[in-house]
Formats: C-alpha cells, sequence, structure tokens
C-alpha cells in the first residue's frame, strides 16, 4: 500500500508500472478503482433521482390537462354567452388561456418556495448522516430552470384542453345539443400542440438524464402508454356500445352504457388514470429493484471476517473450532490456483503476440484461484447458457481421476479426450475481455496437469459484496484432487468478539491468514442506509403526488354525472341503483386502467433497469396485484364521494336546460 507524494496522479503511476513490470504479472489497485466498484449504488441513486423529477413533472402536466378538460366542458355555456355579447373566438380563448397561465404561475411559485422551505431544513435533518456538514444556500438558476419547467409544461398541456373554447358557437347558450357537440370537431391546431408538448416533454427528459438515448427512450415509453390507453378508451367505448348483451341487469347494462354516452369520460379517465398509475408504478418498481440491489450490497448479515491459506487437512479441525468459539460460518470455499494454457486451440505466447487478438493481457498471464461446487451462490446469476454443477451432467464423465499427479503434464491436448471437456462457468466481465463464446474450449494448467474445458456458461457476479467470488467456477468431481486451500468467511458479532476468533485460530493454526473487515463492513452499512433513505422518502413524496392526480381526474367528473343521475331519478331510479351504476362505471375503468397502467410500468421498470441502472428488475406479482386492487379502490371511493348529494337535485331545475 502506497501513498503517493500530492499532485501525482495514481492512474499514470499504474500505467508507467505496468509498462516497467510487464513481465512479473502484477496487478495493481487504486482508490478511484475501488470506488467505481462499490459506487454502482450510489451512481444509480442520481438516476434515479432524475427518472423520479421527470415523472413527477408529467404527473403534473396529466393532472392540469384532466382538470381543464372538465373545467372548459363547464364553462361551454358561459363561453356562449360571451360570444352572444360580442365577444370573439379569440377573445373567449384568451380568457381561460390566461387562467391557466396564471395557474402554472402560482404553482411554479409555490412550488419553488416550498422547494426553498424543504432545502432550508435539509441541515439539520443530515446532521449526522453525512460525515461533512452541509450548508444551506439557493441556487436561483435551478429554482429558475425548474420555474421555468413548470410553467411550460403546465401551459403546453393547459393549451390542449382549452383549444375547445374557441370553437363554442352562440348557439350553445341555445341549446344544449350544440354544447355537446362541442369539442368533437377536428382541430388541426391539436396535432401542432401535441407536437409541441412530444418536443418539450422529450427536451426535458433529455435534460434530466443527461443521455440522448435514455431521454429518447422516456419519452417514447409515454408515447407507447398514452397510444396504447388511448386506443383502448376507443375500443372501450365503441365495444360497449355494440355488444353489451341486453340480457344483462339494468345496473350492469346502464353502467357499462355510460362508457359510450355524450359527455363519457372513458378517454379521460383511462389515459388520466392509466398513465397515473403506470408513472407512479415505474417509480416504485424502479425503487423495489434499486433497493433490492441496495440491500444486497449492504453488509447485514454478510461475512466481516475472512480466514485464509487453509491447508486440505485442516479445513474439518478449523470449521469444529469456529463451531465451538460460536462465530457462525458463512461462507466457505476451496480455492485451486491455475493458469491459462491455451484458448481455442490458441497458446497463450500466440495470443499475447497477435495484437489483433485484442484481449487484455491479465486475463492471458494471471494466475487464476478458481473454485468447484454443484450450485451457484446468491452473489451470482446465471446470464447465458447454463449452470452444471456435476461434472457428470455436462458430458465430463467420472473426472476424479483426472487430477492424479502428472496426468497429462505439458501436453497440449489437455485431459482424457474420450471423456470430454468440462463444463465450467466464466464471469461475465471476463467473458466479454477474453472475447469468449459459449462452447468454447480452454486448456488450463493446474499445477502441471492440462485440463480442457468449454465454457457452459456466463454469470454476473455481485463483487460489491465481501464475499468469495472467482471469474471461473468449475462443477463438483474435477478439482477435489488438486493441491488446494481453502477460504472461510465468518460474521463476528462485534469487534471483541472478531479478536477473541481470530487469536483461536491463528494459535491453532499459526499459517492461517486472518482478514478483519469489520471497518469496511460498518462504512459500507451506514452508507448504503442512508442511500436506501433518500430513495423511500423521493418515492414516496412523488406517490403522494400521484395518487392526488389520479383522485382529482376522478373527483373533476362530477358535473357531468349530473344531467344523466336526474334522467334517471326522473325514469324511476332509486339512489341505490344510481349508486350501483356508478360503481360499475368506475370499477370497469379502474381495472381497465390499473391493469394496463401495471403492464406499461412492469415494461418500463424492465428497460430502466436494464439499460440505465444495469441491475436485474424486479416486478413482484404481489405489488402488481395490490397497485390494480389501489387503483380500483381510489377510483371507486373517489368516484362515489364525487357522486355524493347529485340525486338531491330537482329534476326540474335540470330539465329545463334542455328546453
Amino acid at each position: 500500500m502506497v501513498r503517493l507524494p500530492p499532485g501525482r496522479d495514481a492512474e499514470a503511476v499504474v500505467g508507467d508500472m505496468r509498462e516497467r513490470f510487464r513481465a512479473a504479472r502484477l496487478s495493481f489497485d487504486t482508490v478511484e478503482g475501488r470506488r467505481k466498484e462499490l459506487g454502482r449504488a450510489l451512481t444509480n441513486i442520481d438516476g434515479f433521482l432524475n427518472l423520479v423529477g421527470f415523472i413527477a413533472l408529467f404527473l403534473g402536466g396529466i393532472g392540469v390537462a384532466s382538470a381543464l378538460h372538465v373545467y372548459a366542458r363547464q364553462k361551454i355555456e358561459t363561453v356562449a354567452i360571451l360570444r352572444c355579447l360580442g365577444a370573439g373566438a379569440g377573445q373567449s380563448f384568451a380568457v381561460y388561456l390566461v387562467q391557466g397561465l396564471a395557474l402554472g404561475l402560482v404553482g411554479a411559485a409555490l412550488g419553488g418556495l416550498v422547494g426553498i422551505g424543504i432545502q432550508a431544513i435539509l441541515p439539520a435533518a443530515l446532521k449526522g448522516m453525512l460525515p461533512f456538514p452541509v450548508d444551506f444556500f439557493v441556487s436561483w438558476a435551478a429554482l429558475a430552470r425548474g420555474m421555468a419547467a413548470g410553467v411550460i409544461i403546465c401551459l403546453l398541456f393547459a393549451l390542449l384542453p382549452l383549444l375547445a373554447v374557441r370553437r363554442v358557437p352562440p348557439l350553445a347558450a341555445l341549446r344544449s345539443a350544440v354544447a355537446e357537440q362541442t369539442g368533437f370537431v377536428a382541430d388541426p391546431w391539436q396535432a401542432v400542440l401535441i407536437a409541441a408538448i412530444a418536443a418539450a416533454v422529450t427536451g426535458f427528459a433529455i435534460l434530466q438524464t443527461g443521455s440522448v438515448p435514455i431521454g429518447l427512450g422516456y419519452a417514447g415509453m409515454l408515447v407507447l402508454g398514452f397510444g396504447a390507453l388511448a386506443g383502448l378508451a376507443s375500443a372501450v367505448a365503441w365495444a360497449s356500445r355494440r355488444f353489451t348483451p341486453r340480457s344483462l341487469p339494468y345496473v350492469l347494462r346502464q353502467g357499462l352504457a355510460n362508457l359510450h354516452r355524450p359527455n363519457n369520460r372513458t378517454v379521460l379517465l383511462l389515459v388520466s388514470l392509466g398513465l397515473g398509475t403506470f408513472l407512479v408504478l415505474t417509480l416504485s418498481l424502479t425503487r423495489t429493484t434499486l433497493l433490492r440491489e441496495i440491500v444486497g450490497s449492504g453488509m447485514g448479515g454478510r461475512p466481516n471476517l475472512l480466514f485464509f491459506d487453509i491447508q486440505d487437512d485442516q479445513i474439518g479441525p478449523v470449521t469444529e473450532l469456529l463451531r465451538a468459539q460460536g462465530a457462525p460460518i458463512v461462507d466457505q470455499a476451496p480455492l485451486v490456483t491455475m493458469r491459462i494454457q491455451s484458448v481455442r486451440g490458441r497458446s497463450v505466447e500466440e495470443m499475447s503476440k497477435d495484437g489483433s487478438a485484442r484481449i487484455p493481457g491479465w486475463t492471458l498471464r494471471r494466475e487464476y484461484r478458481s473454485t468447484y461446487r454443484a450450485n451457484l451462490t446468491s452473489n451470482e446469476r446465471v446470464v447465458e447458457g447454463a449452470f452444471v454443477g456435476h461434472a457428470d451432467s455436462g458430458g465430463g464423465g467420472a473426472a476424479g481421476g483426472r487430477m492424479a499427479a502428472g496426468e497429462g503434464a505439458g501436453k497440449g491436448g489437455g485431459a482424457d479426450a474420450a471423456a470430454g471437456p468440462i463444463p465450467i462457468s466464466v464471469e461475465e466481465s471476463l467473458f466479454k475481455d477474453m472475447r469468449l463464446n459459449l462452447g468454447d474450449q480452454i486448456v488450463w494448467n493446474v499445477q502441471g496437469v492440462s485440463l480442457k474445458t468449454r465454457v457452459a456458461s456466463v454469470r454476473a457476479v455481485e463483487w460489491r459484496r465481501l464475499d468469495p467470488n472467482f471469474f471461473v467456477v468449475f462443477p463438483a468431481g474435477v478439482l477435489e484432487d488438486a493441491p488446494k486451500t481453502h477460504v472461510v468467511a465468518v460474521r463476528a458479532a462485534s469487534a471483541a468478539e472478531s479478536a477473541r476468533v481470530q487469536r483461536a485460530i491463528v494459535s491453532a493454526f499459526p499459517n492461517a491468514t486472518a482478514i478483519d473487515l469489520a471497518l469496511v463492513v460498518e462504512t459500507l452499512d451506514g452508507i448504503f442506509a442512508k442511500v436506501s433513505f433518500v430513495i423511500e422518502f423521493r418515492t414516496a413524496f412523488t406517490v403522494v403526488t400521484g395518487l392526488i392526480v389520479v383522485a382529482g381526474a376522478v373527483l373533476t367528473g362530477r358535473y357531468q354525472r349530473v344531467r344523466e343521475t336526474v334522467l334517471l331519478r326522473t325514469l324511476g331510479a332509486s339512489r341505490r341503483q344510481i349508486t350501483q351504476i356508478q360503481s360499475v362505471e368506475y370499477s370497469f375503468l379502474g381495472v381497465l386502467a390499473g391493469a394496463v397502467g401495471c403492464a406499461l410500468a412492469a415494461a418500463a421498470s424492465g428497460l430502466l433497469a436494464r439499460f440505465v441502472f444495469h441491475t436485474p428488475p424486479v416486478a413482484p406479482l404481489g405489488q402488481l396485484a395490490a397497485a390494480v386492487g389501489s387503483v380500483v379502490a381510489v377510483t371507486l371511493v373517489t368516484g362515489l364521494l364525487a357522486g355524493r348529494g347529485i340525486a338531491d337535485y330537482p329534476p326540474l331545475e335540470v330539465l329545463r336546460r334542455e328546453t
């Protein structure tokens, strides 16, 4: 371990030493290299927070669009009266555009104030969590960017529903049938505005992620979700009109008929609820994926004391002694040293001289410490091929005799050819560096014995965990007779217990080497606990916002149910039947929106996990089922709350509007 003088670049020193000592086959580590190995979860939090910001802003846009859509429909009669009094279409449109812009400005200002307030209390909240002081200051540039983004998104999403105001004729003030048709006429400005919204969302996504491909991926997934939900809504409205059986009970027929009647909210609710579910659940599933990675990276329950250089005849007594000391063995593995002799029939010397092979020299010249076992550990997973745990099942045959001393030594042909190459598993980064393919043959020099193998599987290994991890894993039944040592990983409950166990082992077995990782484990536990807290906090904040938007989309439909409810009451429907009709409609929409939103979220979180966070995706069926149930419950409860008191409207008040 070397402390470099000030101003010396560690990477430059490593590069120089690699050249000077190339023949010695030395390996080098730097602090920066170790930081990168342990820092993927910390890097992922930045990408996650960018995702949170993107989803939060888009959720706000959905809320603005759904609220102003209903608001504009409520104001059709008012606009028609203004038109009768001489106001032009542009003037009427400008009145409500000013209101939408004011909404955006006020919302952005309040959001900025709340953000500054939260920022002010962060130093106190983070006291003791970080190893350095956090000073409060306001980044006015960041505040201006955030407020500008909020106002622009609000304005664009407000313009889309307000376009209908321009097409309200004066006759709508006298005939409600005319008012019902407003908004269904094709408007070329809608296409222009949709293109502007798509451009703004894409630009914001690229700015948030700092990556053009990832930003385009975010925007593309939103377009896909919007298109799928809008298409589904249109199909549902059409199918409910054409295929609702007349034999269904009255309540079911009326509830399904609400999906296609004039002023129906099928498209609005399915798109709003589905997109809200999609975005919120994507965030929740991504949170689950990252927390699983962080909890796995954290050292709780992991080994914090390692013993190396345990001889083959000592492993039994060492295990007994550790058990007597009350120190649980977390992991244990045999270590067999070996070198590569040839790859795909080409010797290491030949490949090292061939610059066109583009294979790093360390992969060919290093001394590998490999192991053998029948199963994978919790630190690894197969990404290609199939892991073979026993040589017999991989075509290797009974292999115990292959390691007889001196057999095949120095022969390029390797082990017994009749038995076939031994199936091995290679770590994915080594697999890529050596430009291997499944089925490639590698001949190993195992301390003088040649052993022919084939690549049967590729493993992803979690190197950040302080467990025994290996580049190459052999199946059981091959290396048992080879000269080997053992490594044992132990979990000590305290520093005192760790010292006691080390004294006991080293006293009985002086050749054993102990490495105490307690300080490293404690540091990592603290780091990952803080990262988990940040992810949980930001996720909860945005999920609550999403639930408000979803509930708001349902609540805004109250006025549209008044006329239908009064007409049903006039025709003899009871209050109970009206409630049941609304329950059928909202339950149907909630189930569809929840199911489609969950499917889109599962796909999006899988893509994010693979291409953005580079970690295995998680999509628990229980969490998806709970999400669908939650959407149905929120839709049903808020819909019924929005309908409270509607049945109390005097029928004459509504019917007079039709004359």
